[in-house]
């Protein structure tokens, strides 16, 4: 054949597939048998869907025990039906279809499925195919069910619950006794335990509850160790400014005037004592008045002062020890020593200079006081 004539031929074969698509040639596209079968495939169900409603039983169910799905559906009786399901659901048979009012059939359809495990039985992918008189065909899904799976001891042909009242074979129902002897004498006795909550509770609270304050009382005792205490408060001013303002104080507060004159001598005599001191470094207010004399004779303050001291004591002491009761002169008198011994004390210390000073320093590092 030569190259013109097949040119030609492809051309026509071109040609008569464009008509025949267009439906101008239609010897040459399709065939009239074609034409029936795309007309049939593409037929579709007129009437409407049938009434499906599905039970399945047991719910739940134990693992190994089958679980039976009735599929009841309400159609015309010039329908047919089919059901498909997947492979793990197995058909059963069915009862042939009853009649059910008017122009209507009722048809039962069964399915098994058996669990494997303790997951959940799923009865899905089940779809009902209904094909009319006129080759009309309509599917309709059915509804997704779940169904849960109860605990069950496994390695058993027959598995259900088993106790002394339902024995595992009705032979042993005559001779129960028989079979709880022979449980008992296999196992044993079978321990009964019941967890006592409220006193497991109680228990924690107090053992918690003490190991707490425990710790309370750890880090109290911890962090008072680690605070030092202040030191005490010490007036800055000399020691003699201080004993003038404690002097001016007790006789404002005119304790003779209401024969507290006891009182007045005590006063008095802590100031001077508490004067010794804040100038001297010793602990005047814990001596007695023999170990102040003997402190001044060994210090030697000079004659003076010393004297002085001697006879502040004398009369301090006549009242407070012996209950002598003093007279306005008498306290006059004990006044203005206490003055005089503060005056000479001082004035003595500013002559001796530097001398004195050293005699403090050491009798303060003895006493473990301060000086002025």
């Amino acid at each position: 054949m030569s190259p013109h004539k097949v040119l030609v031929w492809a051309l026509m074969a071109q040609v008569s597939l464009a008509h025949a698509a267009d439906g101008g040639l239609p010897g040459l596209g399709s065939t009239p048998a074609d034409a029936q079968v795309q007309a049939e495939v593409k037929k579709v169900a007129k009437g409407p869907p049938p009434a499906v409603k599905m039970e399945c039983l047991p719910n739940p169910v134990l693992i190994g025990q089958p679980v039976v799905c009735e599929l009841i559906i309400i159609h015309r009786e010039d329908v047919t039906l089919t059901v498909t399901s997947p492979a793990d659901i197995t058909p059963l048979s069915a009862p042939p279809a009853q009649a059910h009012g008017e122009g209507l059939l009722k048809s039962v359809r069964r399915l098994q499925v058996i669990p494997k495990s303790m997951k959940k039985v799923h009865i899905q992918e089940l779809v009902i195919v209904w094909t009319e008189a006129d080759g009309g065909i309509g599917e309709y899904p059915v509804s997704e069910l779940r169904i849960p799976v109860q605990s069950m001891m496994t390695g058993v042909t027959d598995p259900k619950p088993r106790t002394y009242d339902v024995p595992v074979l009705d032979s042993e129902a005559a001779d129960l006794q028989s079979e709880k002897k022979r449980f008992f004498n296999a196992h044993g006795p079978i321990p009964y335990r019941v967890t006592n909550w409220p006193l497991l509770i109680t228990l924690l609270v107090l053992v918690g509850g003490a190991v707490f304050t425990l710790l309370g009382i750890w880090l109290n005792r911890w962090l008072k160790a680690r605070q030092t205490e202040p030191a005490p408060w010490v007036d800055p001013r000399p020691a003699h400014i201080i004993a003038y303002e404690a002097l001016d104080l007790l006789r404002s507060e005119r304790l003779p005037d209401k024969d507290l004159f006891e009182d007045y001598y005590v006063r008095i005599s802590e100031i001077i004592r508490a004067y010794l001191k804040k100038r001297y470094g010793i602990n005047g207010l814990e001596m007695t008045s023999e170990e102040i004399r003997t402190w001044a004779a060994r210090t030697r303050l000079g004659p003076d002062p010393e004297r002085a001291l001697t006879d502040f004591l004398y009369e301090t002491d006549i009242v407070k020890f012996a209950n002598v009761k003093p007279n306005m002169v008498e306290i006059e008198i004990i006044t203005k020593q206490a003055h005089g011994l503060i005056e000479l004390t001082r004035r003595s210390e500013t002559e001796q200079g530097g001398a004195a000073d050293e005699g403090t320093r050491e009798q303060a590092a003895l006493n473990g006081g301060t000086t002025q």
